[in-house]
């Protein structure tokens, strides 16, 4: 899912903002589920969004963050634009492909058009809306962070 956000804000600004806070990819101990934003790159127009999960090593350290957007920022036309790609949970995005997949290469089976066929073709796209669903919501929720921070 593509995002593009417009915002007031430079480099310059963003990087204010982002210094400003406390920002640890890798927080030392007994942190929850955090969102946070990290550069990427060293010329500093690239986003990361993440948030830590609840994975700790036996000693309580946060052992991972999970990205879910990366951005760049770029100026067109005078204005300044956030312009990136929202890493949603991948199982879904597994799901769906698997799902697909099912239906296009289990084509042949619907010339043979059955109630047992119908049954699995109905629960399909009953799966398939739901996580469509979920991923167009993470998306808006993703956007909606964005624009707080840098709109």
């Amino acid at each position: 899912m593509i995002i593009n956000i417009k915002t007031n804000r430079t480099i310059e600004e963003i990087e204010n903002t982002l210094s400003n806070q406390v920002l640890e990819k890798y927080p030392r101990r007994y942190s929850e589920n955090r969102k946070g934003i990290n550069w990427v790159s060293n010329k500093k127009d690239f986003l990361c969004l993440f948030y830590e999960d609840d994975n700790k090593d036996r000693f309580g350290c946060q052992t991972t963050a999970k990205p879910f957007f990366y951005g760049k920022l770029i100026k067109f036309r005078g204005n300044y634009r956030i312009v990136g790609i929202a890493c949603l949970n991948i199982v879904h995005i597994l799901i769906i492909l698997a799902l697909l997949l099912i239906t296009i290469f289990g084509a042949d089976e619907f010339l043979e058009f059955d109630s047992e066929t119908l049954f699995g073709l109905v629960f399909a796209c009953f799966i398939l809306a739901i996580f469509v669903n979920d991923l167009l919501i993470g998306t808006k929720e993703i956007k909606k962070y964005l624009l707080e921070k840098f709109g």
